[in-house]
């Protein structure tokens, strides 16, 4: 049985706790109003119950193989822990996670909308610590067929409601195709990119789209017409030129603040999901194949 976590191990990707802290119920879900980011980018009503979300995502972390996260940011925006990942297992700082350790229990999730084809999520999860304050985890994400990724904030208070610690980070899991791709001409992909700026407080979304060179064996990423999600005001754009294809997917830059990684899902890489660090904006993105 997994322990009760949250979308990943609590001791790796939040302040470890001894025992088991108490729910607050309910948790609340990081933007209140999803109706502005929705109306800012596009997006269509999405009609699903949190355990319907749940079972979505559950299912395809059990058929993942893969599994990326950004270094983790304070609020400050400096790194507090460097992430190193392979296949599906990563290494947080001094904490290693594997997708297996990925557990939902006790989070609460909200489906927000439908952009671009893909299916955009948000959840959050509270507890109450022996010293009095709380333990907050929330994410902000989407899912496409085979493969997931999301923000997450991993947050504690105090008996007196001051943050004592805070960590963001960007993430993604999927069923890799487990082959190199291949091909001539081009070919695009297109998705959602999620962001955010934690000196800011401030989360996005975009879009993603991907397009691979097979005659330079490189790909152009760029997310565009990206908004604020709580003010729904427009951001700039963000591309990564020419990046190398690797044997699951395409990854290039050097940390801190310039470096992309993604990996190839599904049957003849229909989609494909990644995370990336551009100055301040650290996220993840994912994207389907177009016709």
């Amino acid at each position: 049985m997994r322990a009760p976590l949250i979308f990943a191990c609590t001791c790796a990707l939040a302040a470890c706790e001894r025992g088991s802290p108490d729910m607050v119920p309910p948790p609340r879900q990081p933007i209140s109003d999803t109706l502005v980011i929705r109306d800012a980018v596009g997006g269509q009503p999405l009609a699903m119950t949190s355990k319907q979300v749940e079972a979505e995502l559950v299912a395809l972390r059990d058929a993942a193989s893969s599994f990326r996260i950004t270094d983790a940011y304070d609020n400050y925006g400096n790194v507090a822990r460097t992430a190193d990942c392979a296949g599906d297992t990563c290494r947080l700082g001094g904490e290693t996670v594997s997708v297996t350790d990925l557990d939902s229990a006790g989070v609460t999730f909200e489906a927000v909308m439908t952009h671009n084809g893909l299916a955009v999520f948000q959840a959050a999860r509270e507890a109450a610590l022996g010293d009095g304050g709380t333990r907050r985890n929330v994410f902000y994400g989407a899912w496409m067929d085979a493969g997931a990724f999301w923000l997450q904030s991993n947050g504690r208070r105090d008996a007196n409601g001051r943050t004592t610690a805070q960590e963001t980070f960007g993430a993604a899991m999927g069923d890799a195709t487990g082959e190199r791709l291949n091909g001539s001409g081009t070919a695009t992909w297109t998705g959602i990119m999620i962001g955010v700026n934690p000196s800011e407080s401030e989360g996005y979304q975009g879009d993603a789209r991907i397009t691979v060179d097979f005659a330079d064996a490189d790909a152009d990423v760029a997310f565009t017409n990206v908004y604020e999600a709580i003010t729904g005001v427009a951001q700039s754009d963000i591309t990564f030129s020419d990046v190398p294809l690797t044997p699951d997917g395409f990854a290039s830059g050097t940390r801190p603040g310039d470096r992309i990684a993604a990996t190839f899902y599904g049957t003849d890489h229909a989609e494909v999901g990644g995370t990336f660090e551009h100055g301040d904006v650290k996220g993840a993105f994912g994207a389907r194949k177009d016709e």
